[in-house]
């Protein structure tokens, strides 16, 4: 049922745009691949679906992982809020993958079947085989985390363990900082904020196998004053927050991603041949501004509120350079 109750706080949940490992299907975890070209372009849409529905930010919470900061960037970018803190905190890493972590989806559902995958992806409370202490690609080997306690660093994780650290962090910092009155937005990963709207809205165990967030699609909630999320007209399935954007997109988007998965009949890698989806599509976002009489002031001088050019082009122009571009760039 919705409920016409005003809210006392509103936040903003935001997964991460493409990274090169999504765009190859592999299992992702801790392993921190960078945000391709097409990553950055689903998070420049998502600024701008924010910016058309009228959001800003005091503050934005993300990971240690580089998927999900240059996404803040990006989307923070749209808004024109440079000057708003984005705070990293580990707690909101994604889930380890374990042994999994590096390998194929398709590949694995092939060799150990839907069922077993299913399990292993979108259950509660199983946990992958864990990875070695002397692979490459266990975070325990990344300098990046020599501030924690060795115990801290997983081998493997199950989505209740994710839920953990996360919730930590949400009840310990993000909710004080929502309190306090702050606007917030948390941009993140997909299994640990499956893992928060668990939290947050009751989801069973069984339910929660069921819940997909695709990439840089906005997810606004309404909270009560307790902190209890508030149901909207047009909640997302098994949630009672909603997704801004355009509802035939963001359901090509969910299809896309289970069949590049699960579909064993479809041989290609669609995050390669398939046409690209948005959270909105391109022609319905901001166009060039053009000097008209209305994009004046009383003064005469140009009104950047009726005047914002937009930065969404075919081949977008990354707001930060690769250390390969920069060695490059060296040489």
């Amino acid at each position: 049922m919705v409920s016409e109750q005003e809210p006392a706080y509103k936040v903003i949940f935001v997964r991460h745009g493409q990274s090169t490992w999504n765009k190859a299907n592999r299992f992702i975890g801790w392993t921190d691949p960078n945000l391709t070209k097409t990553g950055e372009l689903e998070a420049r849409v998502a600024g701008q679906v924010l910016l058309a529905a009228g959001y800003e930010f005091d503050i934005i919470y993300t990971s240690l992982l580089k998927r999900s900061i240059k996404t803040a960037w990006v989307v923070m970018d749209e808004l024109g809020l440079h000057h708003v803190p984005v705070v990293t905190d580990w707690r909101l890493n994604e889930r380890c993958y374990g042994a999994l972590v590096g390998r194929n989806k398709k590949e694995c559902v092939r060799v150990y079947g839907e069922d077993q995958v299913k399990l292993w992806r979108r259950s509660f409370d199983v946990r992958p085989p864990p990875i070695s202490e002397d692979s490459s690609l266990w975070p325990g080997n990344n300098r990046k985390y020599d501030f924690l306690e060795r115990a801290l660093i997983p081998r493997t994780e199950s989505l209740q363990d994710t839920q953990a650290r996360s919730v930590d962090c949400w009840d310990n910092t993000i909710v004080p900082t929502i309190r306090s009155g702050k606007r917030v937005c948390v941009c993140g990963h997909e299994n640990n904020l499956r893992s928060l709207l668990k939290h947050l809205d009751g989801v069973s165990d069984d339910d929660i196998r069921h819940v997909e967030l695709p990439r840089a699609v906005p997810l606004i909630y309404h909270l009560d004053e307790n902190f209890k999320p508030i149901r909207l007209e047009g909640a997302a399935p098994h949630l009672n927050g909603r997704y801004i954007g355009d509802a035939e997109e963001i359901a090509a988007i969910m299809a896309r991603d289970l069949a590049n998965v699960y579909d064993l009949s479809v041989e290609s890698n669609l995050e390669e041949s398939d046409v690209p989806h948005y959270a909105a599509k391109l022609d319905d976002l901001l166009q060039p501004c053009e000097l008209t009489d209305d994009a004046f002031g009383e003064r005469g001088g140009l009104d950047e509120l009726n005047c914002r050019e937009s930065d969404i082009e075919e081949t977008p122009l990354f707001i930060y350079k690769s250390h390969e571009d920069a060695a490059r760039a060296r040489v």
